[in-house]
């Protein structure tokens, strides 16, 4: 199974992403339940709204939504994309970042890597309009994350739809480093438990993501 292995999974943040990521700021907001649905023509809907910078749209049900669409694959998009993406990064190859995080963006509009990516582009080319609206986007997928659950349980855990949410989210927002991963399950559904430590105090705590929806779509592809 491809979800199990730490060492296949490890995330890492691209430095140059440190630029963009002050920039993050989270705000309580309701959250969105495990299990909730959503159809591909509401994901649609709700991706124009994001488009057009609607302050109503609820980021939890985008994410949710796009697992609905013939493009959602958990286990990653285009990962030549990704790869010369953060190359472009490590370069300062600006317009070349643009190109490949549109790729990506292209399949995948709650890739909160790409949009990160992207902000840090377009704040290196001068255009503060676009770098503000892909960090608003980051902003409101990780908040989704963030008020899904408190992560301290299976019960009360982070609701995540691809690994590298769950990379990026202990990367970004709860500043630890994962240092043992196991699966687990509760109530018919499947949980990532991690023992991970705080980056600055050391401190270790142990962390639950709900993988229920990953592990449906492997169900489904492997039928």
């Amino acid at each position: 199974m491809p979800h199990s292995s730490l060492g296949h999974l490890r995330f890492a943040i691209p430095r140059a992403l440190t630029v963009v990521i002050a920039l993050l700021v989270f705000v309580a907001s309701p959250g969105i339940a495990p299990g909730a649905d959503a159809s591909q023509d509401k994901y649609a809907d709700l991706l124009a709204k994001v488009k057009k910078s609607d302050p109503a749209v609820d980021f939890g049900e985008l994410r949710l939504a796009y697992t609905h669409t013939p493009e959602y694959s958990p286990y990653g998009t285009d990962s030549d994309a990704k790869e010369n993406m953060n190359k472009a990064l490590d370069n300062g190859e600006y317009e070349d970042v643009l190109k490949y995080a549109n790729m990506l963006l292209d399949q995948d509009y709650v890739d909160i890597e790409a949009h990160l990516a992207c902000a840090l582009a377009y704040s290196q080319l001068g255009d503060k309009e676009k770098q503000d609206y892909h960090v608003s986007i980051a902003r409101g997928l990780l908040k989704s994350i963030a008020t899904s659950g408190d992560g301290r349980s299976p019960e009360t855990a982070y609701l995540v739809i691809s690994v590298r949410e769950e990379y990026i989210f202990m990367s970004l927002v709860l500043k630890v480093r994962p240092k043992v991963q196991s699966l687990v399950s509760s109530n018919g559904q499947a949980f990532d438990r991690f023992e991970v430590t705080d980056e600055e105090t050391e401190e270790p705590s142990t962390i639950f993501f709900n993988v229920d929806i990953p592990f449906r779509w492997i169900e489904k592809i492997l039928k």
